[in-house]
C-alpha cells in the first residue's frame, strides 16, 4: 500500500486524519516543495492557489522542471502531484489571490500555508481572514542553508503586528527581527553576515534563496502540518519559531 513505510512513525488513525485534512497552499513558489512533501506523507486534499508562471530563475529552488517554464505554477504543480498520487484531491486555482477571491480560496480549509509574495498587503490580510475563520496559518521561510517556520494562531499576534503594515521588505524586516531577538546567535553568525551584505545592496533585489532551504522548509512545514492535523496542542505558536539549519 502507498503509506506502508510510514509505519512506526504514523499510526493508521493519524494517517486517516492526514488524508481528511484540507490544506491550502497560498503561493506555489516555496509552496511547490511543501506540497509534494505533504502529499507524500499522506495529505490528500490540497488546494494550490497562484496566478504566477514558472520562470527559469525559479528552477534553482522550486519544484518545477525546464518543461514547466512559461506555464502556470498552480497547474504545473497539480499535474506533478497527480502523477505521484492520481487519487488525491488536488485542486489548482491558477489565479492571484486578492480581496475578491480570498474567501472562496479558504472555503473548507483546515490549515493554511502562507507562502504569498510580499508585493502587497495581501499576506497580512490573508492571516486575518484565516483568523476570522479559525484557521491556523504556517509561515515558511527559505534562509538559504537553513529553514524557518512559525505558526500564527487565530488570536494572533500577526505578522503586521511585528514588522508593520508596509509590505515592502516585510520579509527582510522579519528575518532581522528573528536574528535580533529570537534565533540563537551562536548558530546564526553566517546568516547575519548574509543579511548584512543584502542590506547594503542598492537595488534591493529579491532575497537570495537556495534549494537546500526550500526542501528543509518543506520538511519543517510538513511536520507542523502533521501536528496540526493530529495533535494541535503540541504546536507552539509564535513567538516560538521552528528552525532547521544545515550549517
Amino acid at each position: 500500500m502507498r503509506y506502508d513505510r510510514n509505519y512506526l512513525y504514523i499510526t493508521p488513525e493519524e494517517q486517516k486524519r492526514l488524508a481528511e485534512c484540507h490544506v491550502l497552499l497560498a503561493g506555489c513558489g516555496i509552496g511547490s516543495n511543501i506540497a509534494e512533501c505533504a502529499l507524500r506523507l499522506g495529505f490528500e486534499r490540497l488546494r494550490l492557489v497562484d496566478g504566477d508562471s514558472v520562470s527559469i530563475s525559479n528552477l534553482n529552488r522550486q519544484n518545477y522542471t525546464q518543461q514547466d517554464v512559461g506555464k502556470l505554477k498552480a497547474e504545473s504543480l497539480a499535474k506533478r502531484l497527480q502523477a505521484i498520487h492520481p487519487q488525491a484531491a488536488v485542486e489548482a486555482v491558477p489565479a492571484f489571490m486578492d480581496i475578491r477571491n480570498i474567501e472562496d480560496c479558504l472555503y473548507g480549509i483546515d490549515v493554511a500555508v502562507n507562502a504569498l509574495d510580499f508585493t502587497s498587503d495581501l499576506p497580512f490580510l490573508f492571516d486575518r481572514v484565516c483568523a476570522h475563520r479559525q484557521i491556523p496559518v504556517i509561515h515558511p521561510y527559505n534562509l538559504g542553508w537553513a529553514a524557518l517556520a512559525l505558526v500564527v494562531p487565530p488570536k494572533g499576534p500577526f505578522l503586521d503586528d511585528i514588522v508593520g503594515s508596509q509590505p515592502e521588505k516585510a520579509e527582510v524586516r522579519f528575518v532581522q527581527h528573528l536574528l535580533e531577538e529570537l534565533l540563537p546567535q551562536a548558530q546564526t553568525a553566517w546568516l547575519r553576515e548574509v543579511a548584512a551584505r543584502y542590506a547594503t545592496m542598492p537595488e534591493a533585489p529579491s532575497p537570495p534563496q537556495l534549494a537546500v532551504g526550500s526542501w528543509a522548509v518543506a520538511a519543517l512545514t510538513t511536520r507542523l502540518l502533521f501536528l496540526l492535523a493530529t495533535s494541535p496542542a503540541q504546536v507552539q505558536p509564535y513567538p516560538r519559531v521552528y528552525w532547521l539549519s544545515t550549517v
